[in-house]
């Protein structure tokens, strides 16, 4: 399964899309472990450059704050 992704607007609809038609739980445990990964490799441990965050709705968003983090 591969999906092509070009910009930071269709992430954020894939994950939509993922998390409208995932286990809440599971798909809560993947972001999360997505999260902690990419903190690792961005050397992010106090969540300043990438957070992981849920909107009013219980979206799950990526706030990132540098191209670099992306």
């Amino acid at each position: 399964m591969g999906i092509k992704i070009e910009g930071m607007d269709e992430i954020q609809k894939h994950l939509r899309e993922i998390q409208r038609n995932a286990d809440p739980t599971a798909f809560n445990e993947w972001a999360n472990r997505v999260a902690k990964d990419a903190k690792v490799i961005c050397d992010d441990p106090e969540c300043k450059r990438i957070r992981v965050t849920k909107d009013e709705q219980g979206n799950t968003m990526f706030e990132f704050s540098d191209t670099g983090a992306i």
